[in-house]
Order: C-alpha cells, then structure tokens, then sequence
C-alpha cells in the first residue's frame, strides 16, 4: 500500500475533485519540501486538507490522526469514533470546526474540511496512519491570506470580464465549446472544467492583442452531459472569475452490474436477433483503455489472442456454447475493487455496429453482519404489537445503541415498502435509538428492515399480524389512529336554479375516498377531488353542482380500516336546470308566467261563454241586414227585463 503525494498531473486531478466547492490556491513544495501540499486559503472561507490512499481501500476500521505543527491535534478518527464529538484529545481551537468525509471511507480518503479559517489556522498539519505498515504520513502547509484568487470586476477597470460561453457546433455524440475573453489586461489563462472541478483537455488558445489589451479563445470538444465551467484567470492581479454552461450528450442504454468483492460475476453482452457469430469478431474493453477479452472467429484471450490487460489474464471467460445464440457474455472471476467501471462489449464489423454498455460496481453489499462484531452495527429489530383490534393492528419496530444512525422500513410479504409514521430517533452518547410504527388492516407477514448504508450492514425482523376483517361501519368510537371524522358539509354558492356544495375531511389516514349521494343512494358525478398532506395525514375536498331539490349525503370511506361515515344536507333548488344551460333556464324563466297566463285567459272565455249563453249578455257583432230590432213588442219587453235582472 502506498501514497501518491508526488506532483503529478494524478494528484494534481485529485486535488480538484476534492475542492469542487471552495475558491482557493493549490501549489507544491520546493526542491526541500518535495512532498508537501501547498494549500492558499482567503480567511473566512472553508477549506479541504487533503489525504487520501492512492490504493483506495477502507479505512473505516483504520486509526488516523491529524495535527498541526507536531502539537496540536486537530482531528482523529477511531473506528466509528471521531472527536467530532469533542473527546478530550481534540485541541479546543478545532472542536466545531473540524469535519471529515464519512461517506468517503471505504474509499480510502481520510480528508479534513476545516470551517471559518483563521490567519492563526496557518501552519504545518499531518494525516498520520500510525498503524500502518509501513506507517504513513501527508504533508500539508496551510496559508490563510486575504489575497487569493476570486472575482475582483468592480474593483478595477481591465480586468478579465465573465468569460462568453457558446456552443459552436454539436452532434448527437459530442459538441463544441467556445470560451470568449476580450479586452483583458494582463493576459488572461483560460481553462476549462468539469461538474467535479477536474481541468479538461482543451485546443490550443487563441490569443490577439489590440493596443495592449488581449482577447482569448479556449474551444473544447466534450462528449458527456454534465455542466463546463470555463474558467479566466489573471494571476498578477489575484483576478478570478468564471461562466458556465449545460450540455446535453446523448448517452446510450448502460445495464449496472453490482457484485460482492471476491465473488464471480456475469457481464451480459446478447444480440437480440439471436444470429451465430461462431465466426465472428467481438471486444471487451474496459474504461475505453484495457482489452478484457477478444474473440475473432474462434480465437480467443483465452487461446491465443495477444493484447489482453494483465489484470483480467486467466481470470475472465466466455460462454461456448451460447455463441450459436448470439450470447458474447462474459465471466469475471475473484472481482476486486479495482474490477469497477464501465465495460463495453462490441461488434465492429456487424452491420450496423453494435456497442453494449455494462457499468460494473465491486464492493461490500447490504446484510446482516452482526457476526462481525462491527462497533455501533444495529441488532435485530424487537418487534412487538401495540394494540390490535378484528379491523386493525398498532406494530412498532425499535432498535437501540446503533451508530452510524440506522434507517427503519416496514415492508409486506411481497417486499412492498408500506407507508408509515414518522420515525422517532433519540440520541444518547452517539448512539441511536429510532422507533418506528405502522398500522396494518390486512392479514400478512410484516417485515421491519434495519439498514447502515455506511457500514454496508441490513438486518430484519418479522411478525404475522391475523385481521379478522369486517363490515364497512363508522369506527369513530374505536379509536383507530387517523380515522376520518364526519365531513363538514356546506353550500358554496347557490341561484334559482343551481347549487355548488362542497364536502371535506380533514387529518385522516388512511387516505379517505368521498363521494355524494342522492337520497335514492344513486353516485353522483362531481369533480375531481383535491386532496393534500401534511405530516402523513391527508385533508380531501370533494365538491359537485346540484340542479334539483333533494337529501344529498357526502360518504368518506376507508376501505383499510373498514370505516365509513356520512354527512347530509338538504337542498331547496327552484328551478331545475343547470347554471351551464343558459339558453333552457332564460326559457324555463318564462315558461311559467305564459302558463299562468294562458290560464286566466281560458277562465274568463268561458265565463263570457256561459253569460251569453244564458242569454245574460250579447257580444257586438255585424247585424243582419233585414235585423231593424226586435221582431215584436213581447221580445223587447223580454229583452228589458234581462237587462234589468243583470
């Protein structure tokens, strides 16, 4: 096992993939120093020392110190214990200040951020690995100033102004970049970065200089999706500023592989039409650099086919007899860590060329290593039921003096995670102790997962929970945790002929279903409900317009916990057509009075009808021309006298 603190462009790429959120300066010792890190930070910002094992394995179990100036401790790491937590070993000038990176591990890096720096942080610090064999040791010279590098536009005129970033020309598999600096004084250096802050290749600059002000161009092919940053810097003046641009490549299908180091795995790599290529050529490469395995029309890695990586010699195979099927897969025998990254498996002389994408992760995987004696590992979940009835069962899932931190599911016999309460997580001396509870309506085996992602660790228990079941009924009375309360009805809005009631529930788990009813029992159609949730429980409105005089019910239902109640309301509607119809309603609106009209009209023919037919009254009309009066004396006397008795 060794380190790699020379000053090559390796440590150099590993430095800016460490620094990606700080603005400071990195350079190298002299001829006397050879192995020291220069590392130049502003005051008041943050900063990486960096120490990490070019070998990249675990260190979780691994004592590692940091000091400065060989007297004052600034950092150790026990296994699962560090003074993060303020053991007494720690100097008081860095309790609060100090963090590492936990999740970098297993990984092999041990470095330090330090928060708030000061002038007085400056100094000499160490990444001792004292039990190590040989014992290993990092140098790094920290300098806290007030004059790096950073964005200084508005303190001068001259200065390199945020770089014009474009894409010039672009392809399904690649693009073209430009970076624009113009009229800049001094020169400025262009680069170009990653999403990671790693420096990428670039063509050459192109550099014009008009009455002692520069313009540069930096262009950049890059084939993957990921942000560029092109970055000017003006080192005389301490001037840094940068722009940024996102760039969508095109990528093909990759299939991820994960296997457990020392185990064998499978690559798979199949044409889909089946075809023989008994007698033809594929490749297997790995990270575009090193041949895996090449067969060529029955000459293989294997069987005397030069040009295989020494790493995979006698250690990978393919599959005889599947080559008749189309089958290329291949198998990777005793895989180790360093076995990780993308492999591709390809047809160059098939027509169209086929490229197959596998991306290969080696390394611990989740389960149960309570036999390994792991300091702070989670034991079997106790599980236990907190109250049950015929319709539902309280379960709780709890697991004490675990670190790091434990994460608890509940899961069904199907491996379904189920939805539950909020965990609750207590802390005592950087232990914790997390209780997690659900409620289950269904007859099942319920499963309680305890999963340490950082120590690779997983661990469950189990309960059978028997429901009886039941009738759908209102279960208020039963105390049933988030059972829905009875809907609040109320009418919104309401004309002559229309009415807009709106039906809610509010805090009930499991989420409630509502509908409205007439009071014949009949579903009516309403609008899309609107339901939200706060803290696990959920609020649903339900809302319709109605257009007739009637009992209308509004049900919530929760068909898990058997539960039903219902809210009802009466309403008067006048008319009868909807509030959308508007051409019927302004009909209808008339359709009554000419009814009532008509009808008075018709009463008082017929009165006039029945008078003149009694003889009571004569209605005018045209006389007959021989008609001069009454025909004789009797019939006036008559005529007289009806006149008189009306």
């Amino acid at each position: 096992m060794m380190f790699n603190l020379q000053t090559s462009s390796t440590t150099m790429k590993l430095l800016l993939l460490v620094f990606p959120l700080l603005c400071f300066e990195v350079t190298f010792g002299d001829i006397s120093e050879p192995n020291v890190i220069k590392v130049t930070v502003e005051e008041g910002s943050d900063v990486i020392l960096p120490c990490s094992l070019s070998s990249k394995e675990s260190i979780m179990f691994q004592l590692f110190v940091w000091t400065r100036d060989h007297q004052k401790t600034v950092f150790v790491h026990y296994p699962y214990f560090h003074n993060r937590y303020g053991y007494p070993t720690q100097d008081e000038e860095f309790i609060g200040r100090v963090s590492h990176f936990e999740d970098e591990l297993k990984s092999g890096n041990a470095s330090i951020i330090i928060r708030n720096t000061e002038v007085a942080d400056s100094g000499d610090y160490t990444c001792d690995f004292p039990q190590l064999q040989p014992r290993q040791i990092f140098h790094i010279k920290l300098l806290v100033v007030g004059g790096v590098f950073k964005d200084r536009t508005a303190e001068n005129l001259g200065l390199a102004t945020k770089p014009y970033v474009t894409v010039v020309d672009q392809t399904a598999d690649w693009a073209l970049l430009q970076c624009e600096v113009r009229g800049a004084f001094p020169k400025p250096k262009l680069r170009w970065q990653d999403s990671d802050g790693k420096k990428l290749p670039a063509e050459e600059p192109k550099e014009t200089e008009r009455g002692g002000r520069y313009d540069v161009i930096l262009q950049i092919n890059v084939t993957k999706t990921d942000n560029y940053r092109c970055v000017a810097t003006q080192k005389e003046i301490s001037h840094q500023i940068y722009a940024e641009t996102y760039v969508y490549i095109h990528e093909p299908n990759v299939i991820k592989v994960i296997v457990e180091e020392g185990s064998d795995v499978i690559l798979p790599c199949s044409l889909s039409s089946k075809e023989n290529i008994m007698f033809q050529l594929f490749e297997w490469n790995k990270d575009d650099q090193k041949q895996v395995f090449k067969y060529d029309g029955g000459f293989h890695s294997n069987k005397g086919n030069p040009g295989q990586d020494e790493q995979f010699i006698e250690r990978v195979s393919h599959f005889k007899d599947g080559l008749m099927s189309g089958n290329a897969s291949i198998i990777i025998r005793h895989t180790e860590v360093a076995d990780s990254g993308v492999y591709t498996c390809e047809f160059p002389r098939h027509q169209p060329r086929q490229i197959f994408y596998i991306k290969l992760v080696v390394g611990d995987i989740l389960r149960d290593r309570t036999a390994e004696n792991i300091p702070g590992a989670a034991t079997k979940p106790y599980v236990k039921t907190l109250n049950q009835t015929q319709y539902w069962a309280l379960l709780q899932c709890e697991v004490r003096g675990s670190f790091p931190k434990p994460k608890l599911r509940w899961q069904d016999s199907d491996g379904n995670i189920l939805h539950a309460e909020e965990p609750k997580v207590t802390e005592r001396g950087g232990r914790y102790d997390i209780i997690l509870n659900i409620t289950v309506t269904k007859t099942n085996n319920y499963r309680c997962v305890a999963t340490q992602e950082e120590i690779n660790h997983q661990i469950y228990s189990e309960i059978y929970m028997y429901i009886y079941g039941g009738m759908l009924k209102d279960r208020r009375a039963e105390n049933i945790p988030g059972t829905a309360p009875k809907p609040s009805v109320t009418p919104l809005k309401q004309t002559m002929n229309w009415a807009l009631l709106q039906c809610e529930v509010r805090g009930a788990l499991p989420k409630p279903k509502l509908h409205w009813q007439d009071s014949d029992g009949n579903i009516l159609h309403a609008e899309e409900p609107k339901v939200t949730e706060r803290r696990g429980r959920y609020n649903v409105i339900l809302q319709i317009n109605v257009t007739k005089t009637n009992n209308y019910r509004c049900v919530a239902t929760q068909e898990k916990i058997k539960h039903q109640v219902d809210a009802e309301m009466y309403m008067l509607v006048f008319g009868g057509i909807s509030k959308d119809n508007s051409v019927s309603g302004s009909c209808y609106q008339w359709m009554i009075p000419f009814i009532i009209l008509s009808a008075l009209c018709c009463y008082f023919i017929c009165v006039l009808l029945a008078l003149k037919w009694k003889g009571y009254i004569t209605l005018p009309c045209k006389k007959d021309r021989g008609a001069a009066g009454p025909h004789n004396q009797q019939e006036a006397v008559q005529l007289n006298t009806r006149r008189e008795a009306v």
